[in-house]
C-alpha cells in the first residue's frame, strides 16, 4: 500500500489501469464518493458494449453502415450515449470482422489498419468528438457537471445542455467535419482486404 498516506486502487473497466488516491484529496478538493461513483458507474456502463462487439458486424451489415460517412455518425451516436473508448473498440471489432479481421491477430488488425485507413478515420473522429454531445458521452464531462454542482456553480440539466450547447454547436461543427474529412464518402465493401 506504500508510505501509509497513499492507497493504490485497481480497476479493470479497460484493462489493468491503477489509480493513485491521496488521503488528504478527498477533503482538499471537496471530491464527494458520490462524484467518484457515477464517474465509475459511467465506465462500467460503457464497457458493456464489448460484450456485443460480436454482434455488431451482423448489424452494421442490416443498418447500411457502409460508407465512411454513416460510420462517422453511427459511431458517434452511440458514443455521445457510452463512454468514448468502448463504442470505440466496440465499432473497431465490428470494421474488423466485416473485413474478415480477427481483432486478436497483431498482424491482421495491422493489415487492416494500412490498407482502410479512411474507415479507421471514420470510427476514431466520432468516438472522439461526439462524446461531448452528452453528459454521459465521456466520463469527465459526468464529473466535472458533479463537481460544479457539488461547488454551487449553476449547469444546465441533461436536456438543456443538449438543447444549449450540443444542438446549436457541436451538431454544426460535426457535420463540418463530416463534410471536411468524408466528401466523397468512399463506399466500405465488406469482405475486401
Amino acid at each position: 500500500m506504500g508510505s501509509g498516506n497513499r492507497g493504490f486502487v485497481k480497476m479493470d473497466g479497460y484493462g489493468e489501469c491503477g489509480v493513485r488516491l491521496s488521503k488528504g484529496m478527498l477533503p482538499q478538493n471537496h471530491c464527494t464518493c458520490q462524484e467518484k461513483v457515477e464517474a465509475n458507474l459511467e465506465v462500467i456502463g460503457g464497457a458493456g458494449v464489448r460484450g456485443g462487439a460480436g454482434q455488431l458486424e451482423t448489424i452494421r451489415q442490416k443498418l447500411g453502415l457502409t460508407s465512411e460517412t454513416a460510420i462517422y455518425w453511427a459511431t458517434g451516436i452511440l458514443s455521445a450515449l457510452l463512454d468514448n473508448a468502448p463504442t470505440y473498440l466496440a465499432f473497431f471489432a465490428a470494421a474488423l470482422g466485416l473485413h474478415h479481421f480477427d481483432i486478436n491477430e497483431p498482424s491482421q488488425v495491422a493489415d487492416f489498419i494500412s490498407k482502410n485507413g479512411g474507415e479507421l478515420i471514420a470510427l476514431s473522429l466520432g468516438a472522439t468528438f461526439f462524446g461531448a454531445l452528452t453528459y454521459i458521452g465521456n466520463a469527465p464531462n459526468l464529473l466535472v457537471k458533479t463537481i460544479a454542482e457539488h461547488g454551487q456553480v449553476p449547469t444546465p440539466s441533461f436536456i438543456g445542455y443538449i438543447w444549449k450547447f450540443a444542438l446549436p454547436i457541436l451538431i454544426p461543427a460535426f457535420v463540418l467535419v463530416s463534410i471536411f474529412f468524408f466528401p466523397g464518402s468512399a463506399s466500405v465493401a465488406p469482405g475486401q482486404h
